[in-house]
């Protein structure tokens, strides 16, 4: 995958995270908690989908730990304007 591709594909995957953590969060207030876990679980192994595409990955699975164990802390260098501490993504 083009290096293009791969940052549109990671901001995709990011949105997509931010959404299902919002739902999280709405279910947890409406004492649905189950389901509120479900979607954090969601928006956690998306993030991680985000990042494996943002360094140029290809993710596979739905293993939150072993999405983490697969990426190498060496490969991630991210640059300082892609996260900002709002929780907002500024990746264009």
């Amino acid at each position: 995958m083009s290096a293009e591709k791969s940052q549109k594909e990671a901001k995709r995957w990011f949105i997509t995270a931010t959404d299902d953590f919002d739902t999280a969060k709405i279910l947890k207030l409406s004492a649905k908690y189950a389901h509120s876990c479900f979607h954090a679980q969601q928006a956690g192994e998306k993030a991680l989908k985000s990042l494996w595409y943002f360094i140029d990955s290809d993710p596979w699975g739905h293993s939150i730990k072993m999405l983490i164990h697969g990426i190498s802390p060496f490969r991630i260098r991210t640059p300082s304007h892609a996260l900002h501490t709002s929780g907002k993504s500024s990746i264009k």
